[in-house]
């Protein structure tokens, strides 16, 4: 389920408690003051958006698996409730939250075998490690996993170190064996926080990890130089906003998205990339067109590419680097070429040609940016043999009126191959879109 309004959300809930065979329910957001507790007998997996009001949900009888994003702020709490038998929890705030209220909500969850706490902005300084070592030791008999994510405006030195030692007492050290990094680092897009500090679980738990300015100049540790734990074994979206060469932490990382918003050279990365699946180079990233070569000889999977018409100019020798613009023919089923609402970004008629006669046989899914509708549009659908998505922006005083022109029935008499049944035509301001 999507986000609830009031309305659908109450109509939703009333007919929620009817549903006893669910087994797994998902709602991205909802607001759980007025929502009464019941029961759904089978269910055991609840992945939700809320406030802090969830007492709704400690009726539920069967409940293995919860997932909980505190995504808004409805009003204080003083405690939370949790039904009893779950195993598995995971909190993730987006919005400030109070640790000591989760912390003391967990207290009767003796049953819990996995616990995510994962803050997503910037927050609080996290708890000390005792804290938690007292509330596990005391209230969690069957707990293997413990994993957690803090950012927070960064503190002294001394402050870090002791907060580090703090979880590396023999409890984490020998008994768990659960390690923790500190990394420091300036945010160079966003200087309003200053010097941040991300302090997490290892292996990093994420799926994501950006690399800021001296991301990996300033770390500490408990783990030791002799531990070979592959640290971002789990990422799968790498996020370049700084210039680094990787250290061996990623000897095992296989990232499938890539996106570069600063230099960035292949030669370095390719053990990581062999699993690249998508490729976005963002407004200020830049690749020369030796790397990017050697980036598209040793991605097998590479299938969508997203980036600006200009890089793509350059990344292709103007269209005439027969080696590179074969690669692309061959690998990319996805093409976005974003900030089209630059006009130097549109496509002419010219332009448009060399960019068709390079994806018209293997690309599905086509966004870009036109600087006129005349002949360009039908032109686009006719020579796209595989095409199954389009997004077509044009300038306003660049546009025909939609409703003249881009219809069903305009449609049927271009040379497109479309399913009649499924077409869909949408106009607006954001341009036109197909799905064929």
């Amino acid at each position: 389920m999507g986000q609830l309004n009031d309305r659908t959300q109450q109509l939703f809930f009333s007919l929620l408690p009817s549903l006893t065979n669910l087994i797994s329910l998902s709602i991205d957001s909802l607001c759980g003051k007025d929502i009464l507790p019941f029961d759904l007998p089978k269910l055991q997996k609840l992945i939700f958006g809320s406030c802090e009001n969830i007492d709704w949900i400690k009726n539920f009888s069967r409940i293995e698996t919860i997932e909980y994003t505190i995504n808004h702020f409805c009003e204080k709490k003083n405690k939370l409730i949790w039904p009893l038998i779950i195993k598995n929890l995971k909190i993730v705030f987006l919005v400030d939250t109070d640790y000591s209220l989760i912390l003391d909500s967990l207290v009767h969850l003796s049953q819990l075998i996995t616990l995510e706490i994962y803050e997503m902005r910037v927050g609080k300084v996290p708890l000390n490690g005792q804290r938690w070592e007292d509330l596990i030791r005391s209230s969690f008999p069957l707990l293997k996993t413990f994993k957690f994510y803090f950012i927070f405006r960064s503190l002294t030195s001394q402050k870090l170190k002791r907060l580090v030692a703090s979880y590396s007492t023999p409890f984490y050290i020998k008994e768990k064996q659960w390690f923790v990094y500190c990394n420091i680092f300036a945010n160079s897009k966003n200087n309003r926080y200053g010097k941040l500090s991300i302090f997490y679980t290892l292996p990093y738990p994420m799926k994501t990890l950006t690399i800021y300015k001296n991301s990996f100049k300033k770390t500490i540790s408990n783990l030791s130089i002799n531990n070979h734990l592959n640290i971002y074994t789990n990422i799968k979206t790498l996020i370049f906003e700084n210039y680094i060469k990787p250290n061996h932490d990623f000897n095992k990382t296989k990232i499938i998205n890539l996106v570069i918003n600063t230099q960035f050279e292949s030669i370095y990365w390719l053990h990581a990339l062999t699993k690249l699946e998508q490729l976005h180079i963002d407004h200020f990233g830049f690749i020369s067109m030796e790397q990017f070569q050697i980036l598209l000889d040793n991605t097998p999977y590479l299938y969508s590419l997203s980036l600006r018409k200009s890089q793509l100019i350059k990344l292709t020798d103007n269209w005439n680097d027969v080696h590179i613009c074969n690669h692309l023919s061959q690998k990319i089923r996805v093409l976005k070429l974003h900030s089209y609402k630059n006009p130097l970004e549109c496509l002419n008629r010219h332009e448009l040609e060399r960019i068709l006669s390079i994806f018209e046989t293997k690309c599905e899914y086509l966004s870009l940016g036109l600087q006129t509708t005349t002949n360009t549009i039908d032109y686009t659908l006719s020579r796209m043999s595989a095409l199954n998505y389009l997004h077509i922006f044009v300038r306003e005083k660049f546009r025909l009126p939609i409703t003249k022109t881009l219809t069903m029935e305009w449609l049927e008499k271009q040379q497109a191959q479309f399913n009649n049944s499924n077409c869909i035509i949408i106009n607006n301001i954001h341009g036109n879109y197909f799905w064929l």
